[in-house]
């Protein structure tokens, strides 16, 4: 039987989502429709008179009435949505997992704790002669290498100065001229003598003949043999002859008297001239640099041609005998130590015993030198200048609960450690007040109790109030600074001079801040930049970064947090030449221990925010200077850190892609991201909201730029600023 076709009318339309109509309205056309086709025939039911026929349709045809049931279960349905949705976000995120063998884990204990304080250092000889230049000069020929064995009189190197053996010579010479001046002096006052002895002798012979004669002359006399005036005539010129030789030896005794002064006065002059010209020699002859004593060279740093003044140190010879270690205690530790405790040096190979000597009463580098006396014998290995790491003993606490000290614990703090519940799998944050600390352990105060366990690797991943994690706002008023420097100095030590780089900065950067630091050469830009970013440890003064002191931080606490929180952006890129765009922006999330698939998103995103991800298989050696800087920037965003530190961003920059990495700061920090930016120009340092000028290691002005300053000049609320 065939199926009748259906009318053009009575086919299914499709009808567009726009035309589409409630179900409800499309049913009552469709019955108001089939009224208006069929009216009723003889037979049939009339819907006016209820009355049937043959072939009577029951279609009845009633008024649409409206639902009450589906705009309840509608409302219905919406309410529960939003409780789901209510619900879910008041729900706390799932809690994140680790693996046991990933974290360090301690027990705490009860019991006897050692105190004790570490420190780096070196071995050094207990008596070590310093070689000096006795004289400026050239190095002409180096004879000795560090490490060999010498002797007193082992040349070490050879100088050379012109200047030095013309003096010799000109002292010489004038030392022979005063030689034989002494010479002609004795010969002339010889002479002298001679003659005044001979004049002396004649004096005599003539006052002995005038004597004669006046005798013979007085008896020829009174023998009327001569006339009277003949007889006084011949004693007067005796007379004479007596006056005569009486001055003769007066002058002879003069001469004797004068000669030994003249000859005394011209040996001392020869003398003079001689130590003069011995000195000269002296200095010639130290040009041939000896060791001085017996021994092993230590420190000859000098290459042929180098210029050297005198007085600078040449070379170190450790005489034979005992060692001693010198040990770097941080300043902070070093209060408690005292001459006389126990310590134990680690030669990496050995553990030697000794006792505290001397401790140096200034601090250098923010360190304090204690001098180790070495007990016993010493291991083979021992040597000058080995590298050790020495432990001071201060107290031993007798019953004490203590655990194993957690990466960020600091003595006489209250932290928050993770606690091991369920077993052992699970662990919940508890705060924990710390007491005492030693190198290994610290004493709990409270908190804690004697068979807990508690996580002590850094967990500031997972937890928002420790250090350096918080990335939310610090809040207006008097919240803590991000970063806060107070009285902070930097002093550098040489041998012979003592630069001043920092001079007591006090320093705020709130989060969000954009700042530049400006100033000369050598005004200490970048050794402040260094301190903020961990690099190095100030002289002396505080550092406060997100609220916490850093100067007791181990040297793996500090990798650790440039690591995590801060980012660095350095001048000349740094970028690796052998890893790609990609391997270069992932490597510090490599040593973060970050999964590989967080690592990718991380560094995708950050290639993207600097228009770089078309990059990520080019190497640096293909990329333009602007391009790998902004290559330099991901690297240092894609940590999410919570500072970002700029070394000249734009110095090997050409004036386009400088202001192209400027741009791309400024949408960093228009992001909150918190830049402190290191520059010359002061076109660049105009991007920033604010900026330092340093002059001699001082801060001599910190003042808003541009566009901020004019907000706040109009009364406008600057965020972040």
């Amino acid at each position: 039987m065939e199926t009748p076709l259906r009318s053009e009318e009575s086919r299914p339309r499709i009808v567009p989502d726009s035309e589409e109509r409630p179900k409800r309205a499309r049913v009552a056309d469709s019955i108001s429709n089939s009224k208006s086709k069929s009216k009723p025939k003889a037979g049939e039911w009339d819907e006016n008179r209820g009355s049937s026929g043959r072939g009577t349709r029951m279609d009845i045809t009633r008024e649409a009435t409206r639902s009450k049931r589906k705009p309840i279960l509608i409302g219905a349905g919406i309410a529960v949505v939003a409780v789901i949705a209510l619900l879910l976000a008041l729900m706390k995120p799932a809690a994140p997992s680790v693996q046991r063998n990933a974290v360090l884990i301690g027990a705490v204990e009860r019991g006897p704790m050692v105190r004790a304080v570490r420190g780096p250092g070196t071995l050094v000889p207990e008596q070590m002669r310093y070689v000096s230049a006795l004289t400026a000069g050239r190095v002409e020929q180096v004879h000795v290498e560090p490490g060999e064995t010498v002797e007193a009189g082992t040349i070490l190197l050879q100088l050379s100065n012109p200047d030095v053996e013309l003096e010799a010579l000109q002292a010489q010479q004038q030392w022979t001229a005063a030689k034989a001046g002494l010479v002609d002096l004795r010969r002339s006052l010889g002479t002298q003598t001679l003659a005044q002895e001979a004049a002396l002798a004649q004096a005599r012979a003539d006052w002995l003949d005038a004597s004669r004669t006046a005798e013979s002359d007085s008896a020829f006399y009174l023998r009327e043999l001569i006339s009277r005036n003949e007889a006084l005539q011949s004693r007067e010129q005796a007379e004479a002859a007596r006056i005569q030789l009486s001055t003769e030896e007066k002058r002879y005794g003069l001469l004797q008297q004068t000669v030994d002064e003249q000859l005394e006065v011209q040996e001392e002059q020869v003398d003079r001239l001689r130590s003069i010209y011995e000195y000269q020699r002296r200095r010639v002859e130290s040009m041939k640099v000896t060791a001085g004593a017996d021994g092993v060279l230590q420190d000859l740093s000098l290459e042929p041609g180098q210029w050297v003044q005198s007085g600078t140190t040449l070379a170190r010879v450790a005489q034979p005998g005992r060692l001693k270690a010198e040990l770097r205690i941080p300043q902070t530790q070093a209060r408690e130590v005292q001459p006389g405790q126990q310590a134990t040096i680690d030669t990496r190979s050995d553990l030697i015993e000794g006792r505290v000597k001397r401790v140096d009463p200034n601090v250098q580098g923010g360190a304090v030198l204690v001098e180790v006396a070495l007990e016993g014998e010493l291991p083979r290995g021992a040597r000058p200048d080995l590298t050790v790491d020495g432990t001071i003993e201060i107290e031993r606490l007798p019953d004490v609960l203590h655990v194993g000290r957690p990466a960020y614990g600091q003595s006489q703090s209250t932290v928050g450690l993770f606690k091991l519940v369920e077993g052992g799998d699970a662990a919940v944050r508890v705060p924990v007040r710390l007491g005492a600390s030693s190198v290994n352990e610290i004493e709990i105060i409270e908190g804690l109790e004697e068979g807990d366990e508690v996580i002590l690797s850094d967990m500031s991943r997972w937890d928002d109030t420790e250090m350096s994690v918080t990335n939310g706002a610090n809040g207006a008023g008097d919240a803590a600074a991000m970063i806060e420097m107070t009285d902070v100095s930097k002093v550098f030590l040489t041998d012979e001079i003592e630069t001043h780089a920092l001079s007591e900065v006090q320093l705020r950067i709130d989060e969000g801040d954009f700042l530049s630091i400006a100033g000369p050469s050598g005004c200490g830009k970048s050794t402040l930049l260094s301190l903020l970013g961990l690099l190095d440890s100030p002289s002396s003064g505080e550092y406060l970064l997100d609220g916490n002191p850093v100067a007791d931080l181990s040297s793996s606490q500090r990798a650790t947090i440039r690591n995590r929180h801060i980012g660095f952006i350095f001048q000349a890129f740094n970028l690796i030449g052998d890893l790609t765009v990609y391997e270069n922006v992932e490597l510090p999330l490599t040593y973060r221990g970050l999964a590989g698939p967080e690592r990718k998103e991380r560094v995708m995103g950050a290639l993207e925010r600097v228009d770089m991800p078309h990059r990520v298989k080019h190497y640096p050696s293909q990329l333009s200077g602007g391009q790998q800087q902004r290559v330099a920037v991901a690297r240092a965003v894609a940590g999410d850190p919570l500072i970002l530190l700029a070394d000249e961003p734009t110095g090997n920059l050409d004036s386009s892609n400088g202001e192209a990495v400027m741009n791309l700061l400024a949408e960093l920090h228009g992001e909150g991201a918190t830049i402190c930016m290191v520059t010359h120009d002061p076109r660049y340092a105009d991007y920033a909201g604010r900026t330092i000028h340093l002059f001699d290691g001082r801060i001599i002005s910190d003042e808003s730029n541009g566009a901020v300053r004019e907000l706040q000049e109009h009364g406008y609320e600057v965020v972040g600023q």
